[in-house]
């Protein structure tokens, strides 16, 4: 007889965690996750997320002076395809697109000044999604992303104090529940 259909289950899911990239010191940020997961038994299983994200605040410094930078983002991620290696683990490729802002304050300066930018990136990652028990799952995610607008910031045009790299190594994760 033949099979009966995969079972699909669609889900809104709500999470947090910790995601960083190789930004000044690579610290975590804080992350708030909206996730809509339509989960099926099949290699198709699209993922799509929400991420809001503020980072803490970091620091480049010269014997010139300090910039302070603190990254804000709203980020759309979409991982279309689903390899189930086991019954609770399975592996994703996903893209990301994300828009948002950098603020940033000089210190330790004969004139200290704060600026507004804009911020923006697009990147690959691999997402494990790991399914602990009933609705609550743990995510994890490494890949690259490359920044849309690369600042530099500086004291004067002689001294940098950073400039942002063309390529950033990222990484998180979040525990989430799923409705």
């Amino acid at each position: 007889p033949p099979e009966p259909p995969a079972k699909t289950e669609i889900s809104l899911g709500l999470g947090v965690g910790l995601e960083g990239a190789t930004v000044l010191e690579a610290r975590p940020s804080p992350v708030l996750v909206l996730g809509f997961d339509i989960a099926r038994n099949r290699l198709i299983a699209p993922w799509l997320a929400l991420r809001l994200a503020r980072s803490f605040e970091g620091e480049a410094a010269t014997a010139a002076g300090t910039a302070k930078l603190v990254f804000s983002s709203a980020a759309l991620e979409g991982c279309p395809l689903r390899l189930r290696l086991a019954e609770p683990l399975a592996l994703s490729p996903c893209a990301r697109v994300a828009f948002g802002f950098v603020e940033a304050e000089g210190a330790g300066i004969s004139t200290p000044a704060s600026a507004l930018r804009g911020w923006g990136d697009v990147g690959m990652h691999a997402r494990a999604a790991l399914h602990l028990a009933g609705p609550v799952h743990l995510d994890g995610h490494v890949g690259a992303r490359v920044p849309l607008f690369r600042d530099t910031y500086f004291v004067d045009a002689g001294t940098t104090l950073y400039e942002i790299p063309r390529v950033l190594l990222a990484f998180g994760g979040e525990l989430r529940v799923a409705f």
